[in-house]
C-alpha cells in the first residue's frame, strides 16, 4: 500500500484532570501529516470554554488546574466563547476534510489513547461520527521512546520544558518522531 493512503492524525488535549467524567476539556490540537512526519497537511487548535465550570475533586485535578493557571490556559478558556459543541463541529470538519478523506488517518502522539478517551467523552457526544474512518491502529510515541531508550539513544532529543499547551506538545512530538525516523533510516542504511 502507498504511504499516501495512510496519514498520521496527531492529537493532544489539555484537561483539568485525568478522568473525562470528572474534568473539563480545555484545549484540543489536531494535525495531519505524512507517515514520515515530513509534510504537514493541516492543523487545528481550539481553546474550549469550560461550560460547567471547573471542579476540584482530587489531587490530579488540583495539579492540572494549577498547571493551566500558570500557563494561562484556564484564563483563556473562560474568556473564549468556543463551546464543546462548536469544538466538536470544528474537529469533525477537520478530521473529515476532503483533502485527506480518502486516506486512513492513524492517531498519533504521546498517549493517543488518553486523547481519544477525552475526545469520545467530551466531543463525540455532539458529533457521533467524529472519529468515523479514524484507524484503530495508533502511533504512540511512548513505545518508540522506550525502544530508543533500550537501544541507548536519547528518547527525547528535542525535549525542552513544555508549557502544556497543545501547540508545544504537538511540535515536540512531531520533532521527536522525525528524529526517531531519521535514526531508524540511518541505521537501516548501515
Amino acid at each position: 500500500m502507498s504511504n499516501e493512503k495512510h496519514l498520521l492524525l496527531w492529537m493532544d488535549v489539555e484537561t483539568t484532570g485525568l478522568d473525562p467524567a470528572a474534568g473539563c476539556l480545555l484545549e484540543i490540537g489536531l494535525m495531519v501529516t505524512s507517515m514520515d512526519g515530513e509534510r504537514t497537511l493541516g492543523s487545528l487548535q481550539e481553546v474550549i470554554h469550560p461550560c460547567d465550570g471547573v471542579r476540584v475533586t482530587g489531587v490530579d485535578q488540583l495539579r492540572a488546574i494549577r498547571m493551566h493557571m500558570d500557563n494561562n490556559l484556564l484564563a483563556q478558556a473562560f474568556a473564549t466563547a468556543t463551546s464543546l459543541s462548536q469544538a466538536a463541529a470544528d474537529c469533525d470538519g477537520f478530521i473529515h476534510e476532503p483533502a485527506w478523506a480518502s486516506a486512513v488517518l492513524h492517531p498519533a502522539g504521546t498517549n493517543p489513547d488518553f486523547d481519544l478517551r477525552w475526545i469520545r467523552a467530551k466531543l463525540a457526544v455532539y458529533r457521533p461520527s467524529l472519529l468515523d474512518g479514524v484507524s484503530y491502529r495508533k502511533l504512540d510515541l511512548t513505545g518508540l521512546r522506550l525502544a530508543q531508550l533500550a537501544l541507548g539513544h536519547d528518547p527525547y532529543p528535542h525535549h525542552q520544558p513544555g508549557t502544556h499547551r497543545v501547540h508545544d506538545c504537538l511540535t515536540r512530538d512531531l520533532a521527536d518522531y522525525q528524529a526517531i525516523i531519521a535514526t531508524m533510516h540511518k541505521e537501516t542504511l548501515q
